[in-house]
């Protein structure tokens, strides 16, 4: 969430949410990631316009990464 917060302001990488896009379809296959690809999703799926975080949305990808992201630095 401390990542996600610093970067607000700045462009979306794509790049990184290519990597876990339709990470909570039944068919997503597990993938290696790193805590910014994470981060670049919860700002893209969570991130409200008021600047709030969506909870529903957060909490969908938290069960999706538990089964599905193998997360390394």
């Amino acid at each position: 969430m401390k990542l996600m917060q610093s970067r607000r302001s700045e462009p979306f990488d794509h790049d990184a949410l290519d990597l876990l896009n339709g990470c909570a379809l039944p068919g997503f296959k597990p993938v290696t990631c790193t805590r910014y690809h994470v981060a670049e999703l919860i700002r893209w799926q969570c991130l409200q316009f008021d600047g709030e975080v969506d909870g529903e949305a957060l909490n969908e990808i938290a069960e999706a990464g538990r089964r599905k992201f193998i997360v390394v630095d």
